[in-house]
C-alpha cells in the first residue's frame, strides 16, 4: 500500500548550500540549473574524475547540449553579459559548443551575477559543508560477458557500485545534518537496498527508521529523497527548466517531510507548485522506470509497424498521422527510426523486465524483455536492408553514415542504432564513411570497440573512416545512408505531417531561426554529383523529400515506405518505382 504522501505546506530549512556527486550531464545540468533559479545557494559538482572537473572549469564544455554553455557561464563565470551579447549578435557564448538555447532566453536573469556553481575533486570537504546532496552518479546496466554485444540482464539488472561507493563517502565525510536526494536513475527500492548492504557506513537505515532522522556513522542525521529526473540529452537544459512534473519521493515521517519540503523550496522558484509531486520513495523510483518502458515500447510499436509498411506499400508517415489524430494515442513519440538507443531506454525497460523476473511475474519480464528484443531486431533489419538496396552485395562498396549520434542535438553515441548497422556492414566488407556534427571521434571509436575482440577491431579500422563533413563522407560513396535526424541532413521545405509525430524525449522543438538553418543544410545536388552508381540513399529517419532526391537522380528507400526509383536514363528500359 502506498504511503501518505507528505504535505507541501510542511516546515522546511532555506538551502545554501548543495553537493552534486557525479560530473555526468544530468548532474550538471541540474545544479546548473539550480543554482541559475537560486542565485544565493552555492552549487558544488564533484567527481573523482579529475580531468572531466578540469573539463567543465575549461571554455569547451565536456559535453554538447544545446543551451548549457551559456546556463554554465552565467552560474560559474558569472559572464551574463558576454551571453546576452552573444544571443544579441547571433553568437556563442564562451562555452563555444553550446549555443543559446531559444528555451532559455526568457529565464536569464536581468543583471549581473556572482558565481555560485563550482567544479571540484575535493569530494570531502563539498560533503562535509553541503546541507543537501545530489545522487547523480552512473548506474551502468550489468552485463552477461558470456552474451557479446549483449544487453541482457542480471542479477538486478543495474551496477549500483558507483551508488554505494557514494553513500560510503556521505557517511565518512558528513558534519551536519543533510538530505540526500537520489537522483540516478535505480531499481524500485534502491534506498532500502543501499541502507542494507551499507549498514556498516550507517548507524540506523538512511530514511528508513520510524525515529525522526537516520544517522550516519560519525552520529549526524540524513534524511533519504528521491527525485528522479526526466531530462532527454539534446532537451537537457530546456526540460529541467520546463519540467513536465517533479516527482518528490520522501518517508511519512516528521524529518522526512521536512526534507521534501526542503527540496521544492528550490524547485518552487521556478516550477509552477501544481508541477511539484509528492509521493512515497518508492514510487517515485518505479515512476523513472515506467516512464522510459514506456517510451520504449512506443518507439518499438511504431518501429513494428513501419516493417509492415514496407512490405505491404503502405507509408508509416500516413499511417502514424492517422493514429496520432486519435487522442487516446496522441501523436508523440510516433516517428520510426533506425531504433531507440542512448544510455537509457533498454537500460530502464530491461531493468523492469528484471524486477518482474525477481518479483515472481515471468510473464510480465517476457513482455518487457520482447520490448527491446523487437529493438535489437529492428536495428539488424535495417543493417540488411541497406545490403539489399545494394544489390545484396555491398563488398568494396562504400556507405556514407550522415549521424552517428543516437539522436540529434546530442554527441552521444552510446547504444546508438548506427553501431549495430556499421558491424552490420563491416561484416559484409563495406567500407563505412561517417560523418557527425557533434560526435567526436574518439566516442565513434569508444562505441564500436566496445566489448569486441582485437582481431574484429583490426578489421573495422581497415573499413571504417570518420569524416570531418558530410561532403567528404559522401564523395565516391555508393549509397548514403541517414542515421541521425539533424536538421541539417534535411531537404523538405516547411513542416511536414510526420514533425508533429516527434516527442520531446526525441530531442529539442524546433523554434525560430529557419533561415539560418537553411542555411546550414546539406547541398543535395552536390551530394548527388559526387556519389556513384546505383547512387542510392536509406533515410532512416524521413526528414527527405524523396521527389527532390529523385529529382537529382538518385534512388530513395526510407524507413516504413517502398523504394522511389531514380528516373530512367535516355534508351533504358524498366518500370518506374512508387511515386509519392
Amino acid at each position: 500500500m502506498a504511503e501518505e504522501c507528505p504535505s507541501v505546506q510542511a516546515p522546511f530549512q532555506k538551502i545554501s548550500k548543495i553537493v552534486c556527486i557525479g560530473a555526468g550531464l544530468v548532474g550538471v545540468t541540474t545544479s546548473a540549473v539550480i543554482a541559475l533559479r537560486n542565485p544565493d545557494v552555492v552549487v558544488t559538482v564533484v567527481d573523482v574524475d579529475g580531468q572531466r572537473i578540469a573539463d567543465w572549469k575549461s571554455p569547451m564544455l565536456p559535453i554538447y547540449e544545446p543551451g548549457l554553455g551559456d546556463v554554465v557561464a552565467i552560474t560559474r563565470d558569472a559572464c551574463l553579459d558576454d551571453c546576452l551579447d552573444a544571443r544579441g549578435s547571433g553568437g556563442q557564448s564562451g562555452c563555444a559548443n553550446n549555443r543559446t538555447h531559444p528555451a532559455l532566453l526568457p529565464t536569464m536573469p536581468p543583471c549581473r551575477r556572482r558565481p555560485n556553481l563550482f567544479f571540484s575533486t575535493d569530494i570531502q570537504q563539498a560533503i562535509s559543508e553541503a546541507e543537501l546532496i545530489l545522487l547523480c552518479v552512473n548506474t551502468p546496466a550489468k552485463r552477461d560477458p558470456s552474451i557479446r554485444q549483449s544487453l541482457s540482464m542480471c542479477g538486478n539488472g543495474l551496477d549500483l557500485g558507483p551508488i554505494e561507493e557514494a553513500v560510503r563517502q556521505i557517511g565518512s565525510y558528513a558534519t551536519r545534518d543533510q538530505i540526500v536526494v537520489e537522483k540516478s536513475t535505480v531499481p524500485c527500492g534502491t534506498s532500502r537496498v543501499i541502507t542494507h548492504e551499507a549498514s556498516d557506513i550507517f548507524s540506523t537505515p538512511l530514511g528508513l527508521s520510524s525515529s525522526p532522522a537516520s544517522h550516519s556513522s560519525n552520529g549526524r542525521p540524513a534524511w533519504i529523497l528521491s527525485n528522479p529526473e526526466f531530462l532527454a540529452e539534446g532537451s537537457a537544459v530546456s526540460d529541467v527548466l520546463n519540467p513536465h512534473r517533479v516527482l518528490i519521493g520522501s518517508r511519512p515521517t516528521p524529518g522526512g517531510t521536512a526534507a521534501a519540503a526542503s527540496l521544492a523550496h528550490l524547485y518552487a522558484s521556478w516550477v509552477p507548485s501544481d508541477r511539484i509531486m509528492h509521493m512515497d520513495v518508492e514510487s517515485c523510483e518505479m515512476a523513472k522506470l515506467a516512464a522510459n518502458g514506456l517510451l520504449a515500447q512506443r518507439v518499438s510499436s511504431i518501429n513494428a509497424l513501419s516493417a509492415i509498411c514496407e512490405r505491404t506499400g503502405a507509408d508509416i508517415e500516413q499511417v502514424a498521422y492517422a493514429c496520432g489524430l486519435d487522442a487516446r494515442i496522441g501523436p508523440k513519440m510516433l516517428q520510426s527510426g533506425p531504433g531507440f538507443g542512448g544510455p537509457c531506454l533498454a537500460k530502464d525497460t530491461l531493468q523492469l523486465a528484471s524486477l518482474a523476473e525477481h518479483v515472481g511475474l515471468s510473464d510480465v519480464a517476457s513482455y518487457w524483455q520482447a520490448v527491446v528484443d523487437l529493438n535489437e531486431g529492428h536495428k539488424q533489419r535495417f543493417a540488411q536492408r541497406i545490403v539489399a538496396a545494394l544489390h545484396h552485395d555491398v563488398a568494396g562498396k562504400t556507405v556514407a553514415m550522415l549521424g552517428f549520434a543516437y539522436k540529434k542535438n546530442t554527441g552521444d553515441a552510446r547504444e546508438a542504432p548506427a553501431i549495430d548497422v556499421v558491424w552490420h556492414l563491416v561484416t559484409q566488407k563495406a567500407t563505412i564513411a561517417i560523418y557527425d556534427p557533434a560526435t567526436a571521434a574518439w566516442p565513434i571509436w569508444q562505441a564500436l570497440e566496445r566489448e569486441r575482440e582485437p582481431a574484429e577491431l583490426d578489421t573495422m579500422r581497415e573499413q571504417v573512416r570518420i569524416c570531418g563533413s558530410a561532403a567528404d563522407a559522401c564523395d565516391g560513396a555508393h549509397a548514403v545512408v541517414l542515421m541521425t535526424e539533424w536538421d541539417e541532413f534535411g531537404n523538405r521545405s516547411g513542416g511536414s505531417k510526420s514533425d508533429g509525430l516527434r516527442g520531446r524525449e526525441d530531442g529539442v522543438e524546433d523554434g525560430d531561426g529557419q533561415d539560418q538553418l537553411m542555411s546550414k543544410r546539406l547541398d543535395w545536388a552536390r551530394i548527388a554529383s559526387s556519389m556513384v552508381e546505383p547512387r542510392m540513399v536509406l533515410d532512416g529517419r524521413n526528414i527527405l523529400d524523396r521527389v527532390k532526391l529523385r529529382g537529382l537522380g538518385l534512388t530513395v528507400e526510407a524507413i516504413g515506405k517502398g523504394r522511389l526509383e531514380a528516373p530512367l536514363k535516355e534508351g533504358e528500359n524498366g518500370r518506374l518505382g512508387i511515386l509519392d
